[in-house]
């Protein structure tokens, strides 16, 4: 068993293998997948949340549900998500974090 996911026009094909994947699993390798497909690298690059998934005809489809007993074989489903650029973290000197009010905040926490 298949199926695809359309994330706003890009539509990725998800293998499930005998349908029994619950929902919450097929989010998880549809937004990697998806990940893959528009160049991001999988671990830092792009963060993508699919926040649900839709049948064809607009029904929200429960997270805990098996794929087997919510869709057809090549059924396209649609993703809700939302997509954030993720950036290295943040790298403050030492000389900023005793000087500027980062230090204010972490007394403000200690009183």
């Amino acid at each position: 068993m298949k199926v695809t996911v359309d994330f706003d026009g890009t539509k990725i094909v998800v293998p499930c293998g005998d349908g029994v994947l619950s929902v919450r699993e097929l989010s998880a390798l549809a937004g990697t997948r998806y990940r893959k497909a528009v160049g991001g690298d999988v671990h830092t690059s792009n963060e993508v949340a699919v926040v649900s998934l839709q049948s064809r005809e607009g029904g929200m489809l429960d997270p805990d549900d098996l794929i087997c007993d919510v869709c057809d074989d090549r059924e396209l489903i649609k993703a809700v998500f939302f997509r954030r650029k993720v950036g290295p973290p943040e790298v403050i000197s030492v000389r900023e974090y005793c000087s500027g009010r980062i230090l204010q905040l972490n007394m403000v926490h200690l009183a």
